[in-house]
């Protein structure tokens, strides 16, 4: 009996192992639960049958057999889907009752009835047959398993309705379950259930009917969808409308014909979409009326069904809409750009190319993605100018000048490159650099190579971002791989020069000018080592490569060795070697014999504007150093902010014998010169207060650069990206008593204190209460950044303050480019909050503390 039982056993655990794997989820994924959860009574009924009929060693091996295969497979796996709907407390119970109760006295039910049969039954003579006791009890387990099968005949029809209710269920997770198993019931069973749905009183429930009908694609479905076109509810109205809109045919048109009068212009929209959709030229004139409709969501899809319908030659019909919109609010100019998007024609280009100049900056996005669906050759140059503007802009049009351009061919492409050379403007040539760079098919190397040696570093480095993407189509050529390799060298040349400076003019800062010199010339050889072990990363690996950079720059010496021996072993030879000599431990440099002159003229012509303010802010602490000289030279300087640094240097230098350019300066049309001017007078006129008082006004750009480095918040930053936020940076002044902003306005700045301190206060009906008092170099507005909710608080001034403001859109600009500024916010806002626990802790405890005294 034991060796049996291990053989039946045995046999039933590879059956069950083969149909688990091969069969189970295959046919429920096919079917459905609904479907497969009759097998196993479906399988009992086949088999007691058998018994009833022919009792014997087969039939009952065979039931038995086909019982446990079915219960461990379809019929486990199925009742685990099956609770799915069920909400998990609830499942919990169920199963509990199930598992706990109704099986094991079911089992022993039947248990008892056997022995009870055996016992008390005896044969029965039948029509000259002889009914044995065995086909007895076979007889009334086939009426239980025929009892069996038809409950669970019916548990689809539960199953859909459970389904349906969790649609509108409160959990995403148990709405996609739900929204999923609904999709794989194709049945004409399931169908019917659905078609009930749409009885419903819930428009929600119709709706997610709706959904499920449509994705049958049968007739039936379609008919009761069509049903729903007279529903009371005008969003089901428009949602059937629109399920109807992606069935074509002339039955749709006639469906739909009668809501082109419909009350909502939702439904009218999605009508004329449907009607649309059949081709059909004589519909035409149907929609033409509905080009004056007060709906501009409907009269946009007529136009845009006229225009499929009709081709180029309907343009003089939706031409004048298209203007009207464009003169009209936000929402208009957004539906303008929306129907243009889809018109491939070219009045359609030449409207696209005036919403780029549109004041809103979405609109603008959505000109210029427009434009690379429909837009021409003849339009990039309007791109091009557009790549000057923000960056979320410069994104998109950079996607739609690259599809432009792989349907233009080669020529327009030429032209790119002829212009990416040719400008001057740094901003243009670096991101055509990057355009360049997407361009797959066509011959780009000979310019990325030539834009490799712009004096420009942003262009180099949109460069080496071009040449990464295409090393991950295929191996760069011979001529690129040497053009990578001499920009190295020009980098390390560079590198090597900033390193002389630093050790023969600040290896010993002594006041805040070295020290600024130091740092800046710091925070260039870290850059240069990125850009160097990118190209590294170009032709040996990225991953590897930025480890390496990554350890270099950790502070710790063990790393430090480890990726210096790493990066002799994987760069190539020549490369690996210069850049050792750099970075190891004591670099082989003589400083002793190099005269402090030529350096300090090499700083003023440097790459970095940043770095030339900065030698220029030195040469205004050290005139001795030919001073005069360099800085009457910087005072022509393509960048403004070396200008005016310059211009107050040479002041603070050289005070009387400067007077004559200071003079020039306050007359001169460049504004950086003429706010340098004024800062230099009105110090003459009201001396500068002790520097521990705070910074002196107005601030110079390189000033506010040094202040905003001070703060937390902008800690993370280098000198360069600061010098770009510093440059939108408007310094303002506040008396007492003056209100910064009112809680409840709209945000539009983010404020620093320069010097001063302000009260953040909340008021509640005519009381006020004081959130925070900050002070200097303490941010506030941080969370316009974060969000486009009106103020939270009111901010006012406690004393004289000067606060630097910073445009809300510029900032998060720089925020998309330089991620962990938002940190740096983040870790500001759990201060505050941590403040305010410990701040209401100490209140509950001191109110306990009044209580028990």
């Amino acid at each position: 009996m034991a060796t049996f039982f291990g053989r039946f056993v045995g046999a039933q655990g590879f059956l069950c192992l083969f149909i688990q794997l091969f069969f189970t989820r295959p046919l429920i994924a096919r079917l459905g639960v609904g479907t497969t959860i009759n097998f196993h009574p479906a399988s009992l009924v086949l088999g007691t049958l058998w018994m009833s009929v022919r009792y014997g060693y087969g039939s009952v091996l065979a039931t038995k057999l086909g019982d446990a295969t079915m219960l461990y497979t379809f019929s486990d796996s199925t009742y685990q889907l099956l609770y799915n709907p069920v909400p998990p407390v609830r499942r919990a119970r169920v199963r509990g009752f199930i598992e706990g109760y109704i099986r094991p006295l079911s089992l022993a039910a039947a248990g008892g009835l056997i022995l009870l049969g055996n016992r008390y039954l005896r044969p029965l003579h039948v029509a000259g047959q002889v009914v044995s006791v065995g086909e007895q009890l076979s007889c009334a387990a086939f009426a239980l398993s025929a009892a069996w099968l038809g409950f669970a005949l019916t548990a689809k029809k539960g199953y859909v309705r459970a389904l349906f209710r969790n649609l509108q269920g409160d959990s995403p997770d148990l709405r996609q379950a739900a929204a999923t198993a609904l999709r794989k019931l194709k049945d004409p069973a399931s169908l019917s259930l659905l078609s009930e749905s749409l009885k419903s009183e819930n428009p929600e429930r119709v709706i997610a009917a709706v959904e499920f009908l449509e994705s049958y694609g049968s007739e039936q479905g379609t008919q009761a969808i069509a049903g729903l076109l007279s529903h009371p509810n005008p969003f089901v109205r428009a949602v059937a409308a629109s399920a109807l809109s992606r069935r074509p045919g002339p039955e749709t048109v006639e469906h739909l014909t009668p809501l082109l009068d419909d009350s909502d212009p939702r439904v009218r929209a999605n009508a004329i979409e449907g009607i649309a959709a059949t081709k059909d030229p004589r519909n035409i004139e149907k929609l033409r009326p509905l080009l004056r409709d007060s709906s501009i969501r409907a009269r946009v899809n007529t136009v845009l069904a006229i225009a499929a319908l009709q081709g180029v030659s309907a343009a003089a019909e939706w031409m004048p809409l298209m203007e009207k919109l464009m003169r009209g609010d936000r929402d208009a100019r957004s539906a303008a750009t929306y129907a243009l998007a889809r018109l491939p024609f070219d009045q359609s280009t030449d409207l696209l190319a005036e919403l780029l100049k549109d004041p809103d900056i979405q609109i603008r996005c959505k000109a210029a993605q427009a434009l690379g669906a429909v837009g021409s050759s003849r339009v990039i140059p309007e791109l091009i100018e557009t790549l000057a503007g923000p960056a979320e802009l410069r994104h998109h049009v950079r996607r739609s000048i690259v599809a432009i351009l792989q349907r233009s061919g080669d020529e327009m492409t030429q032209e790119l490159m002829r212009t990416a050379r040719e400008s001057d403007r740094p901003q243009i040539r670096s991101e055509l650099a990057d355009v360049l760079g997407r361009l797959k098919d066509f011959p780009v190397l000979d310019t990325l190579i030539a834009l490799l040696k712009d004096p420009e570093w942003r262009v180099r480095w949109k460069v080496l971002k071009s040449f990464e993407r295409l090393a991950r189509v295929g191996p760069l050529p011979e001529k690129a791989r040497a053009a990578l390799f001499e920009y190295a060298r020009g980098e390390l040349a560079a590198f090597r020069q900033s390193l002389l400076a630093s050790r023969a003019l600040v290896s010993r800062p002594g006041d805040e000018a070295d020290r600024v010199l130091a740092r800046a010339l710091q925070e260039d050889r870290v850059k240069i080592e990125e850009r160097v072990f990118h190209m590294l990363g170009i032709l040996c690996g990225r991953d590897r490569m930025m480890t390496i950079f990554e350890k270099l720059n950790s502070g710790v010496p063990r790393l430090k060795a480890d990726a210096l021996e790493a990066l002799d072993s994987l760069a190539p030879k020549g490369i690996a070697r210069e850049v050792l000599d750099l970075l190891e431990p004591q670099p082989r440099i003589q400083t002793s014999r190099t005269p402090p002159g030529p350096l300090l003229a090499s700083l003023t012509k440097y790459g970095k504007p940043w770095v030339r303010a900065c030698a220029a802010y030195y040469l205004g602490h050290h005139p001795q150093l030919d001073g005069d000289g360099l800085l009457r030279t910087m005072l022509e300087d393509r960048d403004k902010m070396v200008r005016e640094t310059a211009l107050y240097a040479g002041w603070l230098a050289f005070k009387a014998g400067w007077r004559p350019q200071v003079e020039a300066a306050l007359s001169s049309p460049d504004p950086a010169l003429r706010r340098s001017a004024q800062r230099i007078m009105a110090s003459n006129t009201h001396p500068e207060s002790d520097p521990e008082k705070g910074w002196p006004k107005p601030m110079l750009t390189v000033e506010k650069v040094l202040f905003l480095k001070s703060a937390p918040l902008f800690t993370a930053l280098d000198g360069e990206e600061l010098a770009a936020l510093a440059d939108i940076a408007l310094e303002k002044d506040y008396q007492p008593g003056d209100i910064i902003f009112e809680e409840g306005r709209l945000a539009h700045h983010l404020y620093v204190i320069v010097r001063g301190k302000v009260e953040v206060f909340h008021r509640v009906d005519s009381r006020e209460y004081c959130i925070a008092l900050l002070g200097e170099k303490e941010c506030f507005g941080e969370m316009a950044i974060l969000d486009d909710e009106p103020r939270s608080a009111s901010v006012r001034a406690v004393e004289p303050t000067v606060i630097l403001k910073i445009d809300r859109e510029s900032f998060r600009e720089l925020i998309s480019e330089r991620p962990q500024i938002s940190f740096a916010i983040f870790k500001i806002l759990s201060g505050r909050l941590r403040q305010k626990n410990l701040e209401v802790e100490k209140l509950h405890a001191l109110d306990t503390a009044r209580h028990y005294a």
